[in-house]
């Protein structure tokens, strides 16, 4: 769940009075058919035109209101383009939020317009989530044709931090974003990936009767950024961040107006001011019931504690802030259970701090930039063990957080004491990414050919950890015995659904495992389907054991780096004793050697696989690890040699012949 961050009230320094918006009455102009440019002719689909207007005024009742209006013109060249642009989807009203106007129209090649009413837009409800969304249902366009729409909303005035991101799978001719506030205010943008720099429009702001200032930039003949494996989506759009910087009433000037320095004293507020003395005692019996005792380590208790509240509370919108009140009623808030866990740690002594960050696939946190849209999400560090953990994540436990809150900055608060006064102070810092070491597969397979080798069993024991054991570890507890037995026998049917299996034992597959133990599954299996006979020699599908392996084979060229969601590492054992009067013809095809080695000589990734024969049994050994997050694009392609090994890997076929 997002964290729900702080906004501060401001409209005592902020309001001027009534000032009039220039977007409300905003339309579109005569329909006519666009020129496209030469270069994009054979392109899918073309964005002629992209408008971003935002504008943030004083209503008549002396709110302080924005408006927003989009406003794209798109050209439609193939099928596939028609059916990505047969439903645009509308925003939707909310209790602040209210649709101003909206309208779409089609112009045919020929110079036929077509505009929508009403009666074209639908309805749908997702079944999930119950959220209804309204869309324009367009039929009957041809290819070639020009589809252009807009629409205006207006809100409660947002200037803690926006990101407007305009890069995606299609080329844009032009694209123009233009912010409209109040003329004491002034806004500072952070660009990215070579995105406009808005400025402020030199006219209006020589213009000492003009009501607003206006910043306006304009990017032309943006290129499509399509996606790749192994990248960050996102991170790579081109993109502006802004928020207020300053304003000036009454001739003085106040700066900074988006701080992370007030936040550091408005959480500690929130969190560890004013407990109750009835949220004082709800706090001592969470820590009771946990079985918190004094000879526990400091990890031990900080993990009792987390995983108490998450097995035994659930979180909602509507749950309590108040400590008591949640505990009593088993739901809190995100609020509400963040400040039952700091405050238990509190009272034990714990050092902790309370880390705000962004989500990296969808914004990196920035350091030179303070806004308030790179407060996401909460997590809690522990200096003293070295780890984190995430409050409002039910299927988490200390030391493995989501992997899109790794490898990022974030503004760590903490308690700090000056004269007698108490309260938060705030620091960016590096959330690191966990080592290759502490996210692992791991496969031992000792394989069985009976009288007639084409007849196989393996003795099979997986281990897996970190993220990998993450997919499926928590999740046990809440599953009856028909439905675990099936996920078990899916999982250790990954590495082909034709193996029969004969037994089956699977470890350490409790919630309070998470993050502590492996998963660990032992098994026999017939394995039969993994060999075939070709006339007096018979062929063992070695490498297909380790399971379907990630192809990089066809790849246009790169224009993202390569970015993982974590490190990991996979150790795969193999060993068979063979058949007698047999020999392998081939065994030095499973001999590859792939790796990325840093300036500093040490080895970044790799995939390396080797043989050994001892007393009749043969040993194939595969180590393959990634203990990077980013490579950049000249790097590409040893990354990709790396991922294709372990493809080569699996295509190998060990080719039995008698002696």
């Amino acid at each position: 769940m997002k964290c729900i961050f702080l906004f501060f009230c401001m409209f005592g320094f902020l309001v001027s009075g009534f000032s009039q918006s220039k977007h409300a009455s905003y339309t579109w102009e005569y329909a006519q058919y666009d020129t496209v440019k030469k270069d994009y002719e054979l392109e899918n689909s073309i964005v002629i035109f992209e408008k971003k207007m935002v504008e943030l005024f004083f209503s008549a009742d002396n709110q302080f209101r924005q408006i927003e209006i989009l406003h794209k013109k798109v050209q439609l060249n193939s099928n596939d383009a028609i059916q990505e642009y047969n439903t645009i989807y509308l925003p939707a009203s909310t209790h602040t939020k209210k649709v101003l106007d909206q309208k779409t129209r089609v112009i045919t090649k020929q110079g036929v317009v077509k505009e929508l009413d009403n009666s074209a837009i639908q309805v749908k409800q997702n079944p999930e989530s119950g959220k209804t969304y309204k869309y324009y249902a367009i039929e009957g366009v041809e290819i070639g044709s020009q589809i252009e729409f807009y629409y205006i909303t207006e809100d409660d005035a947002s200037y803690n931090g926006n990101v407007y991101s305009y890069q995606d799978d299609e080329v844009k001719q032009n694209v123009t974003f233009s912010l409209v506030c109040p003329k004491h205010m002034f806004f500072a943008f952070h660009v990215q990936n070579n995105a406009m720099q808005p400025a402020l429009d030199s006219l209006d702001s020589l213009d000492s009767l003009a009501e607003y200032n206006e910043y306006v930039g304009i990017d032309e003949n943006v290129e499509k950024l399509e996606s790749e494996s192994f990248s960050n989506y996102s991170a790579n759009r081109k993109r502006i961040i802004y928020k207020m910087d300053y304003f000036v009433t009454n001739s003085k000037t106040t700066r900074n107006v988006v701080s992370y320095g007030e936040i550091g004293q408005s959480i500690y507020s929130l969190c560890y001011s004013n407990v109750s003395k009835p949220e004082n005692k709800a706090i001592q019996k969470i820590i009771k019931l946990s079985g918190v005792q004094d000879k526990d380590s400091e990890f031990d208790k900080i993990f009792k504690i987390e995983n108490y509240l998450k097995k035994n509370i659930a979180i909602g919108e509507v749950g309590a802030y108040n400590i008591a009140n949640g505990f009593s009623k088993k739901i809190m808030s995100s609020i509400g259970v963040l400040r039952t866990m700091v405050n238990c740690y509190k009272q034990l002594g714990i050092t902790h701090e309370i880390v705000l960050t962004s989500d990296r696939n969808s914004l990196y946190f920035i350091d030179t930039f303070d806004s308030y849209v790179f407060l996401q999400e909460y997590l809690l560090y522990f200096p003293t063990v070295e780890k984190y953990l995430i409050p409002t994540e039910q299927f988490y436990r200390l030391g493995l957080i989501p992997h899109n809150y790794i490898y990022n900055k974030g503004l760590f608060l903490k308690e700090v004491s000056v004269l007698g006064y108490t309260t938060g102070a705030g620091e960016i810092k590096f959330i690191p990414a966990p080592s290759k070491d502490e996210t692992y597969s791991k496969m031992y397979l000792n394989v069985q050919f009976q009288d007639d080798p084409t007849n196989v069993i393996i003795d099979s024991r997986n281990e897996s950890y970190g993220y990998y054991s993450h997919a499926v570890q928590p999740y046990f507890y809440l599953l009856d015995e028909k439905t675990t037995r099936e996920l078990q026998e899916e999982l250790i049917k990954s590495i082909s659904s034709d193996i029969e299996i004969l037994s089956m034992e699977y470890q350490n597959i409790q919630i309070e495992d998470v993050g502590q133990k492996p998963m660990i599954s032992i098994s026999k299996f017939d394995a039969s389907n993994f060999v075939e006979s070709a006339g007096n020699k018979f062929l063992f599908k070695i490498g297909e054991l380790i399971g379907p392996q990630m192809e990089l084979y066809h790849d246009d060229s790169r224009k993202m780096p390569v970015e993982n969601d974590f490190n990991r590492s996979y150790y795969r054992e193999i060993s068979f004793t063979l058949p007698e009067g047999y020999r392998v013809e081939n065994l030095d095809d499973i001999i590859i050697d792939k790796k990325i080695v840093e300036e500093d000589g040490t080895i970044s990734a790799q995939f390396v696989s080797n043989y050994t024969i001892e007393n009749n049994v043969v040993t194939v050994i595969s180590e393959e690890f990634y203990d990077k997050i980013q490579y950049p694009v000249e790097i590409y392609e040893e990354y990709r040699q790396v991922i294709n090994a372990a493809a080569d890997f699996n295509k190998v076929v060990f080719v039995f012949a008698k002696k």
